[in-house]
């Protein structure tokens, strides 16, 4: 670890970010992006200044938050799970790869268990996305990402799901709002309409899920590791725009009626 100084900072309706984050994106993503219940808390851990401060001003904006807490050490993102009560999200520049960023991980995870950790990686890569889902991480986030796909982000993460980049499922589900090969253009229900948007393997997981399976079944039925199973379940939610289970299975029932 380094030898400075921890540093925190804090933005919010305590101490205010200064500039306004960029022009329209707020109005735009906010209803979207609010929680349904109560003002979000998020931490942000990020040695570089510069990006942590911009990332802060973004989400200030955009969803409109009672507090953004930055901090640029390990040691005092630690120290605020364990003392600033309802903290919801912490977004962790970390390399889990390395044991003792993992090691702090794992005491973060147990300070704060109501908190939902998210990894910010430098750059698109599906091992980081794999790694981060596989060590119980709720989603992972590219800072190449743009403004509004963190947001969108964050969103899901706060609402209970867990979050995958679009690209994780490759140039077909990019194009998610697209029929499928083979589908037609005609009236269709709501559920139908969602379901044209899955790719075949989503598709197959999603009926996994309708009948129950848990994601370790669903992993082993489809002959693919739970990390990856993972990353198609919340793909899976993020297009039919589902929550939870429940709610993916009350869908099932709408398209098969």
């Amino acid at each position: 670890m380094s030898g400075r100084v921890p540093m925190i900072a804090r933005t919010g309706m305590d101490f205010e970010c200064g500039e306004p984050g960029p022009p329209g994106l707020g109005a735009a993503l906010l209803d979207h992006a609010r929680p349904e219940k109560g003002m979000p808390r998020i931490l942000i851990f990020d040695e570089h200044g510069v990006y942590r401060l911009g990332l802060a001003l973004t989400l200030k904006s955009a969803l409109a938050t009672s507090s953004v807490f930055q901090t640029g050490s390990i040691e005092t993102t630690l120290s605020m799970l364990q003392t600033e009560p309802g903290i919801d999200v912490a977004l962790l520049d970390l390399d889990i790869a390395d044991p003792e960023s993992a090691g702090f991980l794992r005491d973060m995870a147990r300070a704060a268990p109501q908190t939902r950790l998210v990894l910010l990686i430098p750059w698109n890569s599906p091992e980081a996305v794999l790694a981060a889902i596989s060590a119980g991480l709720h989603g992972a986030v590219s800072k190449a990402q743009s403004d509004s796909e963190i947001i969108h982000a964050i969103s899901d993460v706060l609402s209970g799901r867990i979050y995958v980049p679009v690209w994780m499922g490759g140039p077909r589900e990019e194009r998610a709002g697209e029929p499928q090969p083979g589908s037609e253009w005609r009236e269709t229900t709501k559920a139908e309409n969602r379901m044209f948007r899955l790719t075949p393997r989503q598709r197959e997981v999603f009926l996994l899920i309708a009948e129950g399976l848990s994601n370790k079944e669903i992993a082993q039925r489809l002959e693919i590791s739970e990390a990856t199973a993972k990353i198609h379940i919340a793909a899976v939610f993020r297009v039919l725009q589902v929550r939870n289970r429940t709610e993916a299975a009350l869908l099932a029932r709408e398209w098969r009626d």
